[in-house]
């Protein structure tokens, strides 16, 4: 018995636990005109690109709008016309490597061996049981996020903070699953908004800030209700002055016009902008 309970003891230390996760690190849109996005988002809403990777004739590969020195918003060149703005959503992790053998001996998929990018990260992709493309990210204090760190963050920013990040899923079981049980996020809410027919839950990071709003509905959605579905909320603490700030802006020709202030069940004022694709830009105390 006692040779039992030591060789069973040394089995679980060899269990791989997960690493903290620290926060919702980026979400990354594809762009028909990605110039146009950039553009509303700086001019706009006061942000500012800290990174661009450009391609061999001088187009952008990538951009990296700032929110603060632990959240950007990614956006690439579409590779085909009325693709899922959603390309992919990044989670901050404390170590990299230690979750992707944590997943791996979960029984996911996931590749061999973490990366180390020049940007600055050590990060990994899987797809996650929902269908989405995910990114672990850990940052490593140097590289491109290392050199433009506490730079890149002008007055004019509408918001310092990217509170969440919200995306379809088509089984609430499977997403809670995952992002609960596997990734210990904690569930904050569940709400129905169309009865029988969509719903939704907010799930905070672990150990740190931020969190996943994942709508979930029995049927597939059109082009037209993921733009509204996907979508990124940034954080202010007084909406109405927020606004008069933008008032004094231009919004860019084409882009539609926000939507009128709402209060959400929780109690918190919000207003819905388009990115210049559709993609809901949402602002909420």
């Amino acid at each position: 018995m006692t040779l039992v309970t030591t060789l069973c003891g040394a089995a679980a230390a060899q269990t791989p636990q997960r690493p903290p996760i620290i926060g919702v690190a980026h979400a990354a849109l594809y762009c028909s005109d990605l110039d146009a996005t950039r553009n509303m988002l700086e001019d706009y809403f006061g942000f500012d690109e800290s990174i661009r990777y450009d391609n061999p004739d001088g187009s952008t590969r990538l951009s990296a709008v700032k929110i603060n020195d632990r959240q950007i918003i990614e956006l690439f060149p579409e590779k085909e016309a009325g693709s899922d703005r959603l390309l992919h959503y990044a989670i901050e992790t404390t170590d990299a490597e230690a979750m992707r053998r944590y997943l791996e001996a979960k029984g996911y998929e996931v590749p061999k061996e973490v990366k180390k990018l020049g940007m600055g990260i050590k990060n990994f992709f899987m797809t996650d049981p929902t269908g989405h493309t995910l990114e672990f990210v850990e940052f490593t204090g140097d590289g491109d996020f290392g050199r433009t760190h506490g730079q890149n963050m002008p007055s004019t920013r509408v918001s310092n903070r990217m509170s969440h990040l919200g995306f379809y899923v088509p089984d609430g079981d499977v997403a809670q699953d995952f992002f609960c049980n596997t990734l210990g996020f904690v569930t904050e809410w569940n709400r129905e908004y169309r009865p029988g027919e969509m719903s939704g839950m907010l799930l905070r990071v672990p150990e740190g800030e931020g969190a996943l709003e994942l709508l979930v509905s029995t049927r597939p959605l059109t082009e037209k209700e993921l733009l509204f579905v996907n979508h990124i909320s940034m954080e202010v603490i007084d909406l109405p002055n927020v606004l008069e700030i933008l008032s004094g802006r231009t919004l860019p020709e084409g882009v539609a016009a926000p939507s009128a202030i709402s209060v959400t069940e929780g109690g918190k004022r919000v207003i819905n902008y388009a990115l210049p694709d559709g993609t809901r830009f949402e602002i909420m105390e």
